[in-house]
């Protein structure tokens, strides 16, 4: 948080057992123009991704909105899926989100 990678300290909480969904929800309220808006596809938690989606709505902000809309949309992403499908995809973005770190960093 304190180096301004609010959203991705947002994907960063979903790695948890038990995401603190509050401070997740904070740091997209929070947040100015970091830049990660690419980020969003490294989302794969619903909770958070509706709550960007309304948070955006209601702010406005269209293009972010959109982002939002198109993770949610994603298929591999629906609640109602078998739990090895909804955690493969966790981890592919997991996966898309460390190397993007790493290419930060390296």
């Amino acid at each position: 948080r304190e180096l301004g990678r609010l959203t991705q300290a947002v994907v960063l909480s979903q790695f948890s057992q038990e995401p603190n969904y509050a401070q997740a929800f904070k740091f997209l309220e929070d947040r100015s123009l970091d830049g990660s808006d690419s980020l969003y596809g490294c989302i794969w938690d619903m909770a958070v991704l509706e709550f960007a989606m309304s948070l955006h709505t209601k702010r406005g902000e269209v293009a972010r909105r959109r982002e939002a809309l198109h993770c949610i949309w994603q298929l591999e992403l629906n609640t109602n899926n078998d739990e090895e499908i909804i955690k493969e995809a966790a981890n592919v973005r997991k996966a898309m989100f460390l190397r993007s770190l790493a290419m930060q960093f390296f």
